[in-house]
Parts: C-alpha cells; sequence; structure tokens
C-alpha cells in the first residue's frame, strides 16, 4: 500500500465527538486551521425528535448553509436519528439518490498551491422499517472541483451493520487548491435509505 492510499484509509473510531469545533492539533511543523462549517449538526430545519423532514429537494432551501443534490434528502430528528446529544442528521437519500453540498473556504498554508484538507463526520447506518434490510448503505465524499479525488465510504446493511449500528466518527483526507470550494456529500444507492451523516467539521493544513 502506498503512502497517499495509507493517508487515505478509511479512519474509524467509537469515540463519539465531544464538541462540533475542530480542535487545534499539530500535524509536524504545521497546525491545523479550522475551516468553517454552517449547520453541521443539521439543526435547521428543527425537525421534532421522534419525526423526519422527508424528500427536501434541490429546489428547497431549508437545510441552512447546504444545497441539496440529486433527487432529495431527508433529515431525522434527534431521537429518530438515535442521537443522544439533540443534534439531527441526514439521511442521503429520500426516495432516491440524494446528496448535499456547501461552500466552504479552503485557506492557502505557507503560500503552497495546494492544502491538505481533513473533513471529520459522525456516520451511523439507517435503519428505518422502509430502508431495505440487505442493501449496503455507500455514499462517498468529495470537492466538486476534482471528483477523481473521493473517499467512499460503506455503513453495511441494515441487518448487518457491523460497528454502524452505533455513530461512528470517520475522517477523510484531500490536498485542495485554496478558495472556495464545494464539499460534496453523494449517495450511491438508489431508491429509500442511505446513510445517516452528522456533525460534520473541516480542517487545513500544510500537505
Amino acid at each position: 500500500m502506498s503512502r497517499r492510499q495509507l493517508r487515505r484509509t478509511l479512519c474509524v473510531t467509537a469515540t463519539a465527538i465531544g464538541s462540533l469545533a475542530t480542535a487545534t492539533t499539530s500535524a509536524g511543523a504545521a497546525t491545523a486551521q479550522e475551516i468553517a462549517i454552517t449547520n453541521p449538526a443539521f439543526l435547521q430545519p428543527r425537525v421534532g425528535p421522534n419525526n423526519l423532514l422527508n424528500n427536501i429537494g434541490p429546489n428547497d432551501n431549508r437545510i441552512t448553509g447546504w444545497r441539496v443534490l440529486g433527487a432529495n434528502v431527508d433529515i431525522y430528528g434527534t431521537t429518530r436519528a438515535e442521537l443522544t446529544d439533540g443534534y439531527q442528521a441526514v439521511d442521503l437519500n429520500g426516495n432516491n439518490t440524494g446528496g448535499i453540498e456547501q461552500a466552504v473556504s479552503v485557506p492557502a498554508i505557507d503560500a503552497g498551491p495546494k492544502t491538505s484538507v481533513t473533513i471529520g463526520f459522525q456516520a451511523k447506518n439507517n435503519n428505518h422499517p422502509d430502508c431495505p434490510k440487505t442493501t449496503e448503505q455507500k455514499f462517498h465524499v468529495q470537492f466538486a472541483e476534482d471528483p477523481g479525488d473521493r473517499v467512499n465510504f460503506t455503513v453495511h446493511t441494515v441487518t448487518s451493520p457491523g460497528p454502524y449500528r452505533t455513530w461512528q466518527h470517520v475522517t477523510a483526507q484531500f490536498n485542495v487548491v485554496p478558495g472556495v470550494r464545494l464539499l460534496q456529500f453523494v449517495s450511491d444507492n438508489a431508491g429509500y435509505c442511505s446513510a445517516l451523516v452528522t456533525k460534520v467539521t473541516a480542517s487545513a493544513t500544510r500537505p
């Protein structure tokens, strides 16, 4: 496995995020710089704890800070999403393949041509009663400006979710040209249900 592949290997932990703010950490001689994410835990629009707001389409601007891609997405209330901290989650499929994107400002680090960007978030298998029970729930994270550089994720199936039976913290790393860039979470499923995602963070360091 190459060093690049190692850097892009999926990082999975069972540790819950204690704060949506990205901690300042050291990467060699570089210090991570937080990249602002609007509405990282999908609290706007607010949904009743046991409810969901379904089939939010591309022309619907109710998800503050995010634009819907593809067909549509759902917002899950905190209890429906099995979150215990009051946050909400997005289902990347409403009734068909969907996704979300947000414009983020990627800083230049030491005037380099590219910046190393780490996207952190929590993901979980979507076990809503309407979800297909044996379909792998898959999605990918990318920047729209470089769709060939994407990180793929699977949260397995409803019947065999593995660690994704509960919320897991995962990360994806990219080398990005500084400027305003479109961060995207895109489902790779058709029909009802894809993975649940929440608590999105981003940070930048020198590559």
